[in-house]
């Protein structure tokens, strides 16, 4: 009655983690479960050992968010080896998100230039929507600014300032305004050709008046 039973060995399931930002927290999961809350680049393994020949699944439960960050799985899948496998990669990267918004008011022929962050530089030849061709990482500030004013308008940016935050940017708004226009100078009132005639005449008068006198 003696009786011999076998089990399979468990090795345990790990790898490094790479990218992951300061503050940022990452959830892995191996198999649907075995949840691991990672904070910290560096090497991880999971807590369950897997048994030897049992298949393994690591993946991406819970992606960081502060900053909005997306981790992605290599080596993730097989079956356990007789021996610990330790070569899961898991790399960070910091999201990015577009900045843009709308323009209003642009004459017909115009043209105008933003700019964001003193740089990405953006020309405008109408009204409607508009986005900056460089996108932001995500918890980076940005600044919308005019470069060049269209002729004869002057343009003004609302909500121009800010940080994304894990979303694109699309409330900027740019509206431009005709400039006022000067009211037409004056004429300098000239006098006419009968006028300083007239007043030659006068003038030789009281001339020719006085040299009588004085005779």
């Amino acid at each position: 009655n003696v009786g011999v039973t076998c089990v399979n060995e468990t090795y345990t399931l790990g790898g490094l983690l790479t990218g992951l930002a300061a503050g940022d927290t990452v959830v892995l999961q191996n198999n649907g479960g075995d949840d691991l809350s990672l904070g910290a680049d560096g090497a991880f393994t999971f807590n369950t050992p897997v048994a030897y020949g049992d298949p393994y699944v690591v993946t991406v439960k819970t992606q960081p968010t502060a900053p909005s960050e997306t981790c992605t799985v290599s080596n993730g899948i097989g079956t356990m080896p007789a021996s610990d496998v330790k070569d899961v990669s898991v790399i960070c990267a910091v999201d990015t998100f577009t900045v843009g918004g709308t323009l209003s008011g642009l004459s017909s022929g115009q043209s105008i230039v933003l700019q964001n962050n003193g740089g990405d530089d953006l020309t405008l030849s109408a009204d409607g929507s508009f986005t900056f061709a460089s996108p932001l990482a995500d918890a980076t500030a940005y600044t919308v600014t005019i470069l060049t004013q269209p002729d004869g308008q002057t343009c003004t940016v609302s909500n121009g300032s800010g940080t994304v935050a894990g979303a694109p940017v699309t409330d900027v708004t740019v509206t431009c305004t005709d400039n006022p226009v000067a009211p037409p100078a004056k004429p300098v009132p000239t006098m006419s050709v009968w006028l300083l005639g007239l007043m030659s005449v006068v003038l030789a008068g009281i001339g020719a008046l006085r040299t009588r006198r004085k005779i």
